[in-house]
């Protein structure tokens, strides 16, 4: 599955099913604050199996798949991240 982003609107990509545009905080739940305005620079699913959403310096977690709530203690920093 892949997912895109732009002003605000998300897509969600998967073989065999329609694409529906839909407002980004809809499709990500809970955002908070670090995606208020529904922004999101990127997304990637790490090897941890975890989604992340990445905002200017900010980033969230999801550990399940209906994406409804970030992780506790999300969103965190970007800076001083380890790899």
């Amino acid at each position: 599955m892949v997912h895109l982003f732009k002003d605000g609107r998300t897509v969600a990509l998967e073989r065999g099913k329609p694409a529906v545009a839909e407002p980004t905080a809809q499709r990500w739940g809970v955002l908070g604050p670090v995606l208020a305005d529904g922004i999101v620079d990127s997304a990637l699913v790490g090897l941890d199996g975890m989604t992340y959403l990445f905002s200017g310096g900010k980033y969230l977690r999801y550990s399940g798949a209906d994406y409804s709530v970030a992780d506790l203690g999300y969103p965190r920093g970007i800076a001083g991240v380890q790899p």
